[in-house]
């Protein structure tokens, strides 16, 4: 790793502790609930169940304890350790510390990925660095969450693919790395799991050497999987006859939640009779979407003013043409395989922002209407790499280094100015 990177990903490292410091305890989404779940396990040294009165299920009625997640695990391991050593007292900012260090790796991995994609050096170094600063980024790498890890998960999962290709899959260790990754990333946020069938349908497109034994070698991840993530899932079957403990979580919602936030009472867009274009547009799940995506902090009550929107919009609708303009290039008079085996990488991106927006879409218009941008970060690469991407073909040569230059700097003022402006002052002052 040059200089420049590791000086980078340590700037980025100290920046998301600085984050993780400031933000108050359960000014993050749910964060209360989540970490209910660790310090349950850090309290009574024993792994929670969904109904146990010493749980806080509070005015939704449920708990994260049905679906008991890595980060949550390893969280609880880390306060236990911590404070045996040190005897802290704010052991919430201990399990803060898983979502740090997934931020810090996943920056890593992005560059790692770039490297091995052989992006040319201005491009890497300004989508690295793009990638770690959005506001929205930096603050779910500061507080207990599974968006964090989810995130860190899905690029490692891309990256020991890219690997694993390069070197035409001969060996093991591909396969031995895919499972452990897989493994943890199921036991992480259920949205995440977008990337399998992404991931699927790459190999189909670009193939693979000596496909009986990539079958073998494939089962070796599978047998590795069944081991570590299994386990689990064969908990929630004995405990609640089902693999990931919604309906057990509806059950408790039913019988626990405040009146209003009941299941059956529930004011979903569906409940309500409203078209699926209804909330889409006159409900504004899109617009709220797409802003909390790049900054919206506390319970979705802190905001960026509307100029800081309006400007990423903008940058947002000039990507997108960028992309469009790229398109009547690609078909250079080949077949639709050959085009979707040269852009493969890219189809495998448009995939996931798919199947992301899909399942959002889905759960705010028949569930709980939450039109919430971290619930689209299983698609955080994938969306900003379209995004750099777009940029890159629409400015001119000449002009693409200063134009980098200048959106990264953009994006550095938005998180600073987020960190001190927006949370610091307003709680500590």
């Amino acid at each position: 790793m040059n200089k420049i990177i590791t000086y980078f990903v340590i700037f980025i490292g100290a920046l998301y502790l600085i984050w993780s410091i400031i933000l108050p305890f359960n000014q993050g989404p749910d964060e209360y609930h989540r970490y209910d779940v660790a310090n349950f396990i850090y309290t009574y040294k024993e792994f929670p169940v969904a109904g146990d009165n010493r749980l806080y299920y509070g005015g939704y009625g449920v708990t994260y304890a049905t679906n008991l997640s890595l980060p949550y695990l390893v969280g609880s391991l880390l306060m236990i350790l911590f404070n045996s050593i040190f005897g802290l007292e704010n052991v919430y900012l201990v399990h803060r510390l898983v979502s740090v260090m997934s931020g810090v790796a996943s920056v890593y991995l992005v560059y790692k990925m770039g490297k091995l994609l052989k992006w040319e050096k201005s491009y890497l170094y300004f989508f690295v660095s793009f990638f770690a600063l959005v506001p929205q980024f930096s603050f779910i790498n500061s507080y207990v969450n599974l968006d964090a890890f989810t995130v860190c998960m899905i690029v490692l999962i891309m990256y020991l693919v890219l690997l694993g290709e390069q070197a035409q899959w001969k060996g093991i260790k591909y396969f031995i790395l895919l499972g452990f990754a897989i493994s943890c990333l199921l036991l992480s946020y259920l949205n995440g799991y977008v990337i399998l069938p992404a991931i699927v349908v790459y190999l189909l497109i670009s193939g693979v050497p000596e496909k009986r034994t990539f079958i073998k070698k494939a089962c070796v991840t599978l047998g590795i999987v069944l081991i570590l993530a299994g386990p689990f899932f064969v908990r929630n079957i004995i405990l609640y006859d089902e693999l990931f403990g919604m309906n057990t979580n509806a059950e408790l919602s039913e019988q626990l939640a405040i009146d209003e936030l009941k299941p059956s009472n529930r004011p979903t867009p569906f409940n309500l009779n409203l078209t699926l274009g209804e909330m889409l547009f006159d409900k504004g799940w899109i617009e709220t979407s797409f802003n909390s995506f790049w900054a919206a902090f506390g319970a979705m009550n802190i905001w960026l003013s509307d100029k800081h929107y309006s400007i990423i919009s903008t940058l947002t609708l000039i990507s997108f043409i960028g992309v469009l303009l790229k398109i009547p290039a690609i078909y250079e008079k080949k077949s639709i395989l050959e085009i979707l085996k040269k852009y493969r990488f890219i189809v495998m991106q448009i995939l996931i922002i798919f199947l992301t927006i899909c399942l959002s879409v889905y759960y705010s218009y028949f569930s709980d209407y939450q039109a919430q941008g971290r619930y689209l970060y299983p698609a955080y690469f994938s969306f900003l790499y379209l995004f750099t991407l777009g940029i890159k073909e629409i400015i001119n040569s000449k002009y693409r280094n200063i134009v980098y230059l200048i959106l990264v700097i953009y994006m550095l003022y938005l998180n600073l100015y987020s960190l001190y402006k927006l949370i610091f002052i307003p709680f500590y002052s």
